[in-house]
């Protein structure tokens, strides 16, 4: 995933281009939010209320 030069294009900058954050970038509430992220009880609630909405 590294750039094949130094100071090439790599998937970091690609990912930037695109607007996601960047790790650089990452301060406290960005890193508040990751974690919130990283919840499995948030994607089975995601889940969960997807599936009610199919019903």
């Amino acid at each position: 995933m590294n750039a094949a030069q130094p100071n090439g294009y790599d998937v970091i900058m690609a990912s930037g281009m695109l607007g996601f954050l960047l790790p650089e970038k990452i301060d406290e509430k960005s890193a508040e939010s990751i974690t919130l992220l990283s919840d499995n009880q948030f994607w089975n609630n995601c889940q969960k209320s997807i599936e009610r909405s199919l019903k």
